[in-house]
């Protein structure tokens, strides 16, 4: 079972003060390392994730956690998810071959009219890997955006760049 801090140690960790914080610490460290790396199979990747939660716990603790929402360990918890989710879908998207994902995702069919290497000729690849992440992967544009290191603005007109070439083609070539 793990230890509950009071409002004024949270104070105190917030403030960076040395004896909780190395509390905290002792307490959780090995356990969260334990838990990111059983979900991402990269210790020294776990070890990493595991010290920037803690190297960045104080402003974390000052800027997100709220007591009346849950205790401390749901919370610091609720950062290790987020933080193994973000590790993936960076991971998913620095690993992928956007050729291999749409063939095991069978979008390869014969009959499709709009076919993939139709979409490949005319977009340009920031727009093509926009549409694929969009809507072969599902992710959100917010997502796609974070995931391309691009602003939210730039990701929504390479959208909607892609989507008007993508409209002209299918006026040129399918409606007759």
């Amino acid at each position: 079972k793990f230890m509950e801090l009071s409002r004024r140690e949270i104070e105190k960790l917030i403030k960076r003060d040395k004896k909780i914080y190395e509390k905290v610490y002792l307490e959780y460290c090995t356990t969260i390392v334990m838990y990111i790396d059983a979900f991402i199979k990269n210790r020294e990747d776990a070890k990493d994730m595991a010290a920037d939660i803690f190297i960045n716990l104080p402003e974390l603790l000052k800027n997100s956690y709220k007591s009346y929402k849950g205790s401390f360990k749901k919370w610091l918890m609720g950062l290790v998810r987020n933080k193994i989710r973000d590790y993936s879908k960076q991971a998913r998207l620095n690993d992928m071959n956007f050729d291999d994902e749409i063939e095991n995702n069978n979008f390869k069919y014969e009959d499709n009219k709009f076919k993939i290497e139709e979409l490949k000729s005319i977009l340009n690849d920031e727009e093509y890997k926009i549409v694929v992440l969009l809507y072969i992967e599902d992710f959100k544009l917010k997502e796609v955006a974070k995931m391309t290191n691009q602003s939210l603005y730039d990701a929504r007109l390479l959208k909607k760049s892609a989507f008007d070439k993508i409209k002209k083609y299918y006026k040129e070539f399918y409606i007759n």
